[in-house]
């Protein structure tokens, strides 16, 4: 039997065999290997998701959609097909949006089809596949686990960090007192990057991802990458050490309490395509620029996290750190088989 990690993004689906025989440093048995959901001949590149309140409230499927996903849906079991070579296989799947109740559907999807029989449409055409998916994780805390568990993983020996990756959107999520949080476990007292508006209704996300990195570099706007960028991870900072402060708008409740509070973010990991952009010849002067702007803010900041992350008047090395981890989402999925 063959181990598969799928880890599904807004516009292509990635996988590899799994090696977890040491569960401490689990790691790619096999190269990975992807497939562009564009690559299907049906594909519609010029999709439109559904609006977010239809979404939300549960609005009926369009034959939009309906298409869209068998497209998802082929291309997936393809590469799965590649990967397993006629063997019998269990697969654990990692895809973004907000799941269904079970677990095992997408029910709201930002930059994509709403998928909410998932696991069952694909497990019918996955002849190969040994027993039923469990459950669609979640994108953002398999880059988590893929960091603790990976031999090089930049959140091993820290019990406190933000994660801060992906393309089409951001990735995002929390190790606190050791434990990798998702932003679904923790959205009481902290909204996701997609949510928080500056004041002109332009979303953390937008500049803080590569799509909109990459727009924003178009229209000759780095100095709104810096911006945001910073904002952004100066926000996980404070409202983890603080609790949430109204600095951005959000349109739901957060609580300005949680039990996390007095917890210093010991390590900021930036991974997948952004830590490429800012390991880049057009990125490392914005990424430079982002390091200093977060000194200077976090030098004004209260005492305990000045204390902490400040040392002789500079900001600690090991805070804010560029993962080459690609197949970090890969290696988390494993430690769920």
């Amino acid at each position: 039997m063959k181990l598969l990690g799928i880890d599904g993004g807004g516009t292509k689906v990635q996988g590899a065999e799994i090696d977890i025989s040491d569960l401490s440093n689990i790691n790619i048995a096999n190269p990975v290997i992807e497939r562009l959901y564009s690559s299907h001949t049906k594909f519609n590149n010029n999709f439109i998701p559904a609006k977010l309140e239809d979404q939300i409230n549960n609005k009926p499927l369009s034959v939009s959609e309906r298409n869209q996903e068998k497209i998802i849906l082929e291309i997936i079991a393809d590469l799965i097909h590649s990967l397993s070579k006629n063997e019998k296989i269990k697969i654990a799947i990692a895809m973004p949006g907000i799941k269904t109740p079970d677990k095992r559907g997408i029910q709201v999807m930002i930059n994509g089809p709403r998928m909410p029989k998932f696991c069952q449409n694909l497990e019918k055409i996955i002849p190969s596949l040994l027993t039923p998916i469990t459950k669609i994780e979640d994108d953002s805390k398999m880059c988590g686990l893929g960091e603790e568990f990976h031999p090089n993983g930049k959140f091993k020996n820290i019990k406190n960090g933000y994660y801060l990756g992906g393309g089409t959107g951001s990735a995002e999520c929390l190790k606190l007192n050791g434990e990798i949080i998702t932003f679904d476990e923790s959205k009481e007292w902290i909204g996701k990057a997609w949510e928080l508006r500056f004041k002109n209704g332009q979303t953390l996300e937008s500049t803080s991802c590569m799509s909109g990195i990459n727009k924003l570099l178009y229209e000759g706007k780095e100095r709104e990458i810096e911006e945001g960028v910073t904002s952004l991870i100066m926000e996980r900072i404070t409202t983890v050490f603080n609790g949430w402060e109204d600095q951005f708008i959000i349109n739901r409740k957060i609580n300005k309490q949680h039990s996390y509070q007095k917890t210093i973010l010991e390590r900021i990991i930036i991974g997948q395509k952004l830590a490429e952009f800012f390991n880049s010849q057009n990125g490392k002067n914005i990424f430079y620029s982002i390091i200093k702007n977060i000194e200077k803010k976090i030098m004004h900041s209260k005492n305990d996290i000045k204390d902490r992350l400040i040392v002789n008047n500079t900001l600690n090395s090991d805070l804010i750190v560029l993962s080459n981890l690609r197949t970090s989402p890969i290696i988390g999925l494993g430690s769920t088989l």
